[in-house]
């Protein structure tokens, strides 16, 4: 079998050329074309701004990680926690308060209940500022 240009030219080609979807969009099909990256898009962000947006948000997610690491920021559990158990310590110590006093000075019980009434009443308020303040957060 000999090769010749001729022969080369004579068949079509079979690579390259047009290709079925290349070039330039008629208008009604880029109309098309950008009602469905509309409808993709419900934001109507470009890409570039939704590339934008979502660095921004990584960078967000980065620093808070790193101030967590770095104990600039602390778990909202851990400080309920921590809280908790500072307050069950601090309710049972001021309670105690009434007892205690009655032992050492051996004051009538009328005096007693009063101080605890007060002691209870302290409680009560600082408990309704906390539920505020985790009502607010």
């Amino acid at each position: 079998m000999t090769f010749s240009l001729e022969s080369f030219f004579d068949e079509p080609p079979k690579h390259g050329g047009r290709r079925r979807g290349a070039g330039r969009k008629p208008a009604a099909e880029e109309q098309a074309t950008q009602e469905e990256e509309a409808a993709a898009n419900p934001e109507g962000l470009s890409y570039n701004a939704a590339r934008a947006r979502n660095e921004a948000a990584k960078a967000r997610i980065n620093e808070i990680n790193l101030a967590v690491r770095s104990s600039e920021l602390v778990e909202r559990g851990a400080v309920q926690r921590a809280s908790a158990t500072l307050l069950a310590t601090l309710t049972q110590a001021l309670r105690a308060i009434p007892d205690n006093i009655e032992r050492t000075l051996a004051l009538p019980p009328e005096v007693i209940d009063a101080i605890s009434k007060q002691i209870d009443d302290g409680l009560a308020a600082l408990a309704a500022d906390l539920k505020k303040m985790g009502d607010v957060g």
